[in-house]
């Protein structure tokens, strides 16, 4: 009886270990890549926010855009100087994003349809456009053209549309659907006005899509690490579409800079130790030309807050959190 007892407690202790082992298997074995690491980002310096809630909306030369939703607030920031140069706030713009075209500045409602376009005088024009469709998401090309996220009319599938004045031309298929077409399909929208390129960078799988101001397709390439299909699972309530699995993010932020795409991983490398990699961002730099991989730099974490953001502006790397954001010279 006592050896029967023993042989199921080995058993069962056996069972816990081999669970537990499973579980940090992706942890303690890295992503099946290696990273090359170049000189980490000089730290510049900290700047302390009025409030929580401001996001990045754009960078013109070496001037930095800041927009609160919240409070339909901004800034303008230099980064040279290390000063604000102006404030603004439209009244009209509570709960919306904000992205600038310098001097122009855009707001649109997640759950909207019109886009308001202000200049820092604090004038509003709403732009109108024929069309009747939600966007989720705008990036501005100039003063009248714009880039959205939005749903395709055959079913829910993000696509991305140009808009223009009095046009709106969708663009399906360069958006690939793998599994619900909506979460599966979530990214990152950002320009680059050196190349006159707009980079789409997929949030759940390794993969970034390149395209002209026309909505052309210029190439696809992947990301270093090894998650080709997205690894999530959604969850539909009523009316809304939601993740089950957050943690599988695997590129956190995205932006580009001269000829470069510069996107924060959260995928570890098998030369990273847990520890380091999670102290820290890994930031994995390709060449734009043709989506080539050219190395990686480790910018150790100096808060212990959520990173809430990146941006790059006149070779300086902006890291943003809650209340502050720090600065790191490329």
């Amino acid at each position: 009886m006592k050896t029967s007892l023993l042989l199921i407690a080995l058993l069962s202790v056996s069972c816990v270990l081999a669970l537990f082992w499973i579980s940090n298997v992706g942890k303690r074995n890295g992503g099946g890549f290696i990273r090359v690491f170049e000189t980490s980002p000089g730290y510049i310096g900290r700047h302390d926010l009025t409030s929580i809630g401001y996001q990045f909306a754009g960078c013109e030369d070496s001037v930095l855009v800041f927009w609160n939703s919240f409070s339909a607030t901004g800034f303008l920031y230099d980064i040279h100087r290390h000063k604000v140069l102006q404030d603004f706030k439209f009244d009209d713009s509570y709960n919306y994003t904000g992205r600038s075209a310098l001097p122009y500045f855009f707001t649109h409602h997640p759950r909207g349809r019109q886009v308001n376009r202000h200049t820092l005088a604090y004038s509003t024009q709403p732009l109108a456009f024929q069309d009747t469709t939600r966007h989720l998401d705008i990036l501005p090309l100039n003063s009248t053209t714009l880039v959205t996220r939005t749903f395709s009319r055959l079913g829910d599938v993000l696509v991305l549309a140009l808009w223009k004045p009095d046009t709106v031309i969708r663009k399906p298929g360069i958006l690939e659907k793998q599994l619900d077409g909506f979460m599966c399909t979530d990214g990152m929208l950002s320009y680059n006005p050196t190349l006159k390129r707009v980079i789409y960078t997929y949030y759940y799988r390794n993969q970034f899509v390149v395209l002209d101001t026309a909505l052309r397709l210029m190439y696809r390439h992947h990301t270093l690490d090894t998650i080709h299909t997205a690894r999530i699972r959604v969850s539909h309530s009523r009316q809304y579409v939601s993740l089950a699995s957050p943690q599988a993010v695997v590129n956190r932020f995205a932006e580009t800079y001269g000829d470069r795409l510069f996107i924060v991983s959260a995928i570890r490398a098998d030369n990273q130790m847990q520890h380091t990699f999670e102290n820290g961002l890994t930031l994995d730099i390709y060449g734009l030309q043709d989506g080539s991989y050219l190395f990686s730099q480790f910018i150790p974490l100096l808060s212990t807050d959520p990173v809430m953001g990146i941006s790059i502006c006149a070779s300086k790397l902006i890291v943003l959190y809650r209340d502050h954001f720090l600065l790191y010279q490329l």
